[in-house]
């Protein structure tokens, strides 16, 4: 059963204005790691 568009879109902003910050942080710590992890090994 497909979900309804509307229940989707408000999970969609809920997730989006609770974890906008959270998110952030992890792209941040993820990207910042990520190149650590490339520039130590080459």
């Amino acid at each position: 059963m497909a979900p309804n568009p509307f229940e989707v879109s408000d999970a969609i902003a809920a997730v989006a204005s609770c974890t906008s910050a959270t998110r952030r942080r992890v792209l941040v710590t993820g990207a910042a790691g990520f190149i650590g992890f490339h520039t130590a090994k080459a």
